[in-house]
């Protein structure tokens, strides 16, 4: 009797230790929201903790925010898991915003559980004031991404939150200031020192005493990528975002979109250049500020550019002026507000502005002469390939001379670049005649040109040089500034087509945090996104319930089969011999549920049941006879 004694009590020991991993953890879920991130420059910087994330869960490349690509619509997609025609946003001033109707998932999971503590600490103080302020338990607004960092950090140490949204905001203001490139060394460097903030949120949260039960999802994701230096088009590079979610349970994977290589011929020059100028990433050309281009107030004169791209946007193609405004005093090409895709020319005096956008769908790869008149007591004028497309009095507009020569692939103050090539660039002195600009569009300019004693400069950019082709006494002073702009062989070009339809969306990031809490959003919320992460309570350590009175096993003995009675909630249940092998399990919601053990020895088993809703064991005997 003795030696039964101890045995059952080494098995009930050895069950209980076995068992320990039933009892359920805290969820928990910590978001990381770094603004502005391309993938492909995030893959391109050295982060070790982004990386230690990556390689231990799910990871897409190539999620997508397939909506307005600017900062407040593409936050508010996230936290309310909504598109733009529902949650209102489509600018930074969160005009229209419908957050009532789709408020930030913050509001879920008060209603689900008041007692569940949520966080927001945002750099971008917008997303608190007019999101998350609502429903967050505690937010705030640090003036510096290290702030936010360290704010997280001391709320992890001396808080105990279950749901953190963080905001960093620095690398987006690197994309602004000098460009969205994985080859501009400034937008890298601040990703890198970004990654050193997500190290100390990540640091303070595994150093948590209660760390090892809890259960931490952590999810990282952006607003939208960049081109040049804006966003808020289209573009694969401004759609193009990152997903990322770590926690126990969730497998380590690698989505990429499906990929589809195109080898195209090289595009086509009427002009048989041999290469082609290729701006990108800030690059750019100016000539020297000589008064010859100013124009004055009363100026005529004409503007011609042949140009190749595949990226619209909200960029200076060539001009004169700070294109931040297009009141400010000047002129410039560029394409429709924001992203295209018509191209456009606009001309301002720093008071009133006259645009044309009825230009046509351009950035197709191939090359197009786009040309512009500015008759000052009549009209702007703008062509394509010799064709004219629209004209609008510009007669009102005053003084349009700046002073800073001609920029060509940003505007004066190094902004909004082009991602293009460019050749063929013409400033004359008057208003050409159509006729003139349809049959010289895509011949090579000589002194047959009716207007050719109108010629300012011509660039023709076509031969590894950069120089005034001109050479009329007047104009020997002019000259090309280059800055940092590349030459290249006009040859085949390969084109990669993705189809981004079975990859993550920025709106997946709300419903895959609370399906991790094991909250379901009403159906009324009609929310956009998927999960990719489910409720998974992983156990911990939990009370041993033996023999209670409410769970009945019968018959006992048994030959065959036998029920247990009683049960009150989700269970786990297994059967295990006296040595600890495992012979069945089952999980059932089930108050009564029959096992047939038919096919197991005679001897003594054991029965174990855990309730997966609060981790108590219960464990009791049977004995199955001959």
């Amino acid at each position: 009797m003795k030696c039964y004694t101890q045995l059952t009590s080494l098995i009930l020991a050895f069950l209980i230790l076995s068992l320990n991993t039933f009892a359920q953890k805290t969820q928990k879920v910590l978001i990381i929201g770094i603004d502005g991130v391309r993938p492909d420059a995030l893959a391109a910087a050295n982060t070790p903790n982004m990386d230690a994330l990556i390689a231990e869960g799910f990871y897409s490349p190539h999620a997508q925010n397939s909506d307005v690509t600017y900062s407040g619509p593409g936050w508010s997609a996230m936290v309310t898991g909504v598109w733009s025609n529902k949650h209102g946003v489509t600018n930074n001033a969160f005009t229209g915003s419908n957050y009532e109707n789709y408020p930030h998932f913050f509001k879920y999971i008060e209603d689900y559980d008041p007692n569940l503590h949520t966080v927001s600490i945002c750099h971008w103080s917008p997303i608190n004031l007019f999101i998350a302020n609502a429903h967050a338990d505690f937010t705030s607004n640090p003036s510096s991404d290290a702030e936010v960092a360290n704010q997280a950090a001391n709320y992890l140490t001396a808080n105990n939150p279950d749901v953190i949204f963080l905001h960093f905001d620095d690398v987006d203001g690197a994309g602004h200031g000098t460009g969205f490139s994985p080859n501009n060394p400034n937008y890298i460097n601040t990703i890198e020192l970004t990654d050193t903030h997500v190290g100390t949120v990540l640091q303070a949260l595994y150093a948590r005493p209660t760390y090892d039960d809890e259960n931490w999802l952590i999810l990282s994701s952006t607003d939208h990528g960049g081109i040049g230096t804006s966003h808020g088009g289209t573009t694969v590079e401004e759609e193009t975002i990152f997903f990322l979610a770590k926690g126990e349970g969730i497998e380590n994977e690698l989505l990429l979109a499906d990929s589809t290589v195109t080898v195209l011929p090289a595009p086509e020059n009427c002009l048989d250049y041999n290469h082609e100028l290729q701006m990108s990433n800030g690059t750019g050309l100016q000539t020297l500020a000589d008064p010859i281009f100013n124009f004055g107030t009363s100026d005529d004169f004409s503007v011609e550019v042949r140009v190749r791209t595949t990226n619209p946007g909200d960029v200076a193609i060539i001009g004169n002026k700070d294109w931040d405004s297009g009141l400010n005093t000047g002129w410039v090409f560029s394409f429709e507000y924001p992203s295209g895709p018509n191209w456009k020319v606009n001309v301002g005096d720093g008071s009133q502005r006259v645009d044309i956008e009825t230009g046509g769908q351009i950035a197709d790869g191939q090359w197009h002469t786009l040309s512009a008149t500015f008759d000052r007591d009549g009209d702007l004028t703008i062509y394509e390939d010799g064709n004219l497309v629209g004209a609008t009095s510009m007669s009102f507009i005053g003084n349009v001379g700046t002073g800073s020569g001609i920029h060509i692939g940003r505007d004066i103050v190094g902004d909004y670049a082009y991602n293009g090539a460019v050749a063929e660039v013409r400033i004359w002195d008057g208003v050409l005649h159509p006729n003139d600009i349809g049959q010289w569009h895509c011949q090579n300019l000589t002194n047959a040109h009716p207007s050719y004693n109108n010629l300012i400069s011509y660039w023709k950019l076509d031969d590894n040089t950069i120089f005034n082709n001109f050479t009329n006494q007047s104009n020997n002073t002019i000259s090309l500034q280059n800055s940092g702009a590349n030459w290249a062989t006009i040859t085949d070009i390969t084109t990669v087509d993705y189809d981004f339809t079975n990859t993550p969306r920025i709106t997946d990031v709300a419903l895959s945090a609370l399906d991790w809490m094991c909250i379901d959003a009403p159906e009324i919320a009609n929310l956009d996104g998927n999960s990719w992460v489910s409720c998974n309570p992983i156990p911990t350590a939990f009370d041993v319930v033996l023999d209670e009175d409410y769970i009945k096993l019968y018959p006992n003995p048994t030959h065959d089969v036998f029920e247990i009675k009683g049960l009150l909630g989700n269970y786990y249940i297994k059967i295990l011999d006296a040595s600890g092998a495992v012979f069945q399990t089952l999980n059932t919601s089930n108050n009564i549920i029959q096992i047939d053990v038919t096919s197991l020895p005679p001897g003594l088993y054991f029965i174990s049941m855990v309730n997966i809703n609060n981790g108590d064991l219960s464990m009791q005997k049977i004995l199955k006879g001959l």
